[in-house]
């Protein structure tokens, strides 16, 4: 925890995170980090599914955990689907230190340029019970108490439906008009900036 935020920090060169992401189309992405180094010679190397992507220098803004909007400026291709995702610290900085890292954006070119935002899988494990789900559903692996906002979203990044989760039950209801198919909920906790991408199967 970094000012309040579950961050990957004490990164050296070479260290990794990995995550893993559901891409709703194929198309093109710009890639944002939320990341902080006080350090200099420090970069970011994004892996995807075994092959180096893109590599970017993270500017020192005099801080760990004071985190940055840091936009790559070259788009990159992600096909539908599942992939793994691998973080790297790639600088060369003297010390081998490197950066801390918030969380990481992938925005979509078209559809509205709507973006798909990772957490980090070591914060929460959240599934819905039952999935695939009729009229309605829990979700599970929530954090008791605390309020807990929720959308599902199409693939093409529209927002279907939107509402706050039962807190007591973590109970979702009113999906019964949703057409057959696969649909994301994204669950955020506004108070925490805690996101997560479920994805849900309606039949």
């Amino acid at each position: 925890m970094v000012n309040g935020i579950t961050s990957n920090n004490f990164n050296q060169t070479g260290d990794w995170v990995e995550y893993t992401i559901n891409a709703p189309v194929r198309d093109e992405y710009y890639v944002t980090y939320f990341i902080a180094t006080p350090v200099n010679n420090t970069a970011i190397e994004l892996v995807i599914d075994g092959t180096t992507v893109v590599t970017t220098s993270v500017p020192n803004n005099g801080s760990w955990n004071q985190f940055a909007e840091l936009k790559v400026s070259q788009k990159i291709n992600i096909s539908a689907g599942q992939h793994k995702v691998r973080l790297i610290g790639a600088g060369t900085n003297s010390g081998k230190w490197e950066w801390n890292l918030d969380r990481f954006e992938l925005t979509n070119t078209s559809n509205g340029s709507k973006s798909l935002i990772v957490a980090d899988e070591s914060e929460l494990s959240i599934s819905v019970i039952p999935n695939p789900v009729q009229d309605s559903f829990t979700v599970s692996g929530l954090v008791s108490g605390v309020k807990y906002n929720y959308a599902i979203i199409d693939f093409s990044g529209k927002i279907l439906i939107s509402n706050a989760i039962d807190t007591e039950s973590n109970f979702v209801e009113g999906v019964n008009n949703l057409s057959t198919g696969i649909y994301f909920m994204q669950i955020s906790d506004t108070e925490n900036g805690f996101k997560k991408i479920v994805k849900i199967c309606k039949k």
